[in-house]
């Protein structure tokens, strides 16, 4: 979509979906170890060529898409 999100945005927007508090670190646990180095540039998709070659524009939002993908997750392990 050209936008850029981080992966917290990503897990505050899931939390939400689930109807949990945005609280990463009540959450969340990482390793430090595996963050990225401040030198690596900002990753952006860009959707020209999906625009010009498919006519396709990106219609959902970003936490329309993590609310959808969360949703999903949760049916899938209620009908286990």
């Amino acid at each position: 979509t050209g936008n850029t999100y981080s992966v917290r945005d990503f897990v505050i927007e899931a939390l939400k979906a689930a109807n949990l508090e945005p609280d990463v670190e009540k959450y969340v646990e990482y390793d430090k170890l595996m963050i990225r180095p401040a030198e690596v540039d900002t990753l952006v998709g860009d959707p020209k060529k999906a625009n010009i070659n498919l006519n396709w524009f990106a219609t959902t939002k970003f936490a329309e898409l993590v609310a959808l993908m969360v949703n999903n997750d949760i049916e899938l392990e209620s009908s286990k």
